[in-house]
């Protein structure tokens, strides 16, 4: 093993420290000892076998080794697979654009030593000392400029874009480049047994370049149904608001009705029950007797209809019993807190409860973000008091929703959903308990959760928290404050008006 063996080691254990160190910056992994123990010897390891058989090490140290890397740093940074790929092949490509520049600067400075017809018909004789000296400082300025990169400003937090679902195709159109021009690079000064393994890693820089467009193809045209579905979703949502929004003004004329009539009518029966009272005695006889009986019939019926008008409402069927009763125990609950409640049940919830998600989940689910709902509306002070729950099939998907006129959440709050137990009315009676339990339930069947919410207003829904069974497990954000959220690989904020 003489020093240009040795200084190939250097140079490829370099490269690929390197992209582990801009790996770790980029996704603000904080590295521990054992995990820069890891990283070296994961380095060495993969030079060593890279440079020992220079054949077959050709052939698998740039595809193979960017597909074992990957899955080494997910394994030990326990990040979101699809992030660690995307992160991982744009700091590889990174690392050997930076080897390409501190080689041409190194290079400039070592212009007085290059000569001609030594091994493999280089301009360098890459077995002497100074060679070696050579390949050090290229290595070393590899990591300064990395150092560097990410004193820029607007790199310090790391590559937030890597939680961004197209990355990855960034990242595989990036890694695929730098396979096809580290081969065309390297194939003229490298001998190989044959022509086969020096076309390898260009076959493989030009699939992993194939695979980015065609990813980039499906994700453009799922995303295209994604947003059908969603805008079909949204004006079916927009319509039963609107729906909702007229009962309540009729029920607010109602109101309005009753309270004109109260005042009219409590103030006469009282005076007419009082006058009564002062004429009392056996001179006012039969006649008076009937007036005070009439007066007794009407008030009774006064307040018999103010009964009906505050009677129990009837709710549509979602044909399952455990279902039902859910929605009127809460709807006794809200109207002791004098809040509206409404319910809108589409498609079959049956068919529902047996093909997507089981009557126990679904009633635990229903039960606990009503609940949430009747806290964040109590604990309001605006006058629109309202809680709406739809459930059943919205366009292609069952879903389960719930509107309400409550205090928003907690923009922290809504970050760490899903990873701890948090809540924003913990005075209230919150414990964080139910949301914990629904993204199990996510997890398990699949289901996505989408929360929106506005600016309050004085009439109108803040915020609706949907669980959708579409199968692609997502948390999503709608809001009108997307900067107060930090990026992060478990949701996706989406900015609205």
């Amino acid at each position: 093993m003489d020093i240009r063996f040795w200084g190939s080691i250097l140079t490829t254990m370099g490269t690929l420290s390197v992209s582990l160190y801009i790996y770790g910056k980029s996704t603000k992994f904080k590295n521990s000892v054992l995990h820069g123990v890891c990283f070296i010897l994961w380095s060495f390891l993969w030079a060593f076998v890279y440079v020992y058989n220079s054949s077959w090490g050709s052939l698998i140290g740039s595809p193979l080794i960017c597909a074992a890397s990957v899955i080494f740093v997910w394994l030990l940074t326990r990040i979101k697979f699809e992030v660690a790929v995307s992160a991982y092949l744009l700091s590889f490509g990174i690392s050997y654009a930076l080897l390409y520049i501190a080689t041409f600067f190194v290079a400039l400075a070592f212009a007085p030593f290059l000569g001609a017809g030594y091994v493999d018909d280089t301009l360098f004789d890459f077995n002497d000392f100074i060679s070696f000296l050579a390949t050090a400082l290229v290595v070393l300025i590899q990591f300064i400029f990395a150092y560097f990169l990410f004193r820029i400003r607007r790199l310090r937090n790391g590559f937030s874009f890597v939680y961004k679902r197209y990355t990855v195709v960034l990242a595989l159109l990036v890694a695929g480049i730098v396979l096809v021009f580290a081969s065309w690079l390297s194939a003229p000064r490298e001998t190989y047994p044959n022509d086969f393994f020096a076309f390898m890693p260009f076959v493989a820089g030009i699939v992993i370049i194939g695979a980015g467009i065609i990813i980039w193809i499906r994700r453009g045209i799922t995303m295209f149904q994604w947003r059908k579905t969603m805008l079909r979703n949204i004006e079916f949502l927009e319509q039963a608001l609107a729906d909702e929004k007229e009962k309540n003004k009729n029920l607010l004329d109602n109101l309005e009705i009753a309270q004109e009539v109260n005042h009219k009518m409590i103030r006469r029966i009282e005076a007419m029950e009082s006058a009564i009272a002062r004429q009392g005695g056996a001179e006012c006889g039969q006649e008076l007797a009937v007036t005070a009986e009439e007066v007794q019939n009407l008030h009774s019926e006064y307040q018999a209809g103010l009964a009906r008008i505050k009677g129990k409402k009837a709710l549509p069927s979602a044909k399952i019993k455990e279902i039902d009763n859910m929605f009127a125990h809460f709807a006794e609950k809200f109207t002791q807190c004098n809040i509206d409640f409404n319910v809108k049940i589409s498609g079959s919830i049956p068919y529902m409860t047996e093909r997507v998600i089981g009557r126990e989940k679904l009633g635990t689910m229903i039960g606990d973000h009503l609940q949430d709902a009747l806290i964040a509306v109590d604990a309001s002070g605006s006058p629109f008091r309202s809680v709406l729950a739809g459930l059943g099939l919205v366009g292609d998907h069952y879903e389960f929703t719930v509107f309400d006129s409550g205090v928003p959440f907690a923009a922290d709050t809504l970050a760490r959903l899903g990873a701890e137990r948090v809540t924003t009315y913990a005075g209230s009676g919150g414990s964080g308990i139910g949301f914990m339990t629904t993204f199990e339930t996510m997890r398990e069947c699949g289901a996505s959760l989408v929360i929106r919410e506005k600016e309050p207003a004085a009439a109108d829904y803040t915020k609706s928290v949907t669980i959708r069974f579409d199968g692609r497990n997502q948390y999503i954000i709608e809001t009108y404050r997307p900067g107060d959220f930090p990026p992060s690989g478990r949701y996706e904020v989406i900015g609205s008006s």
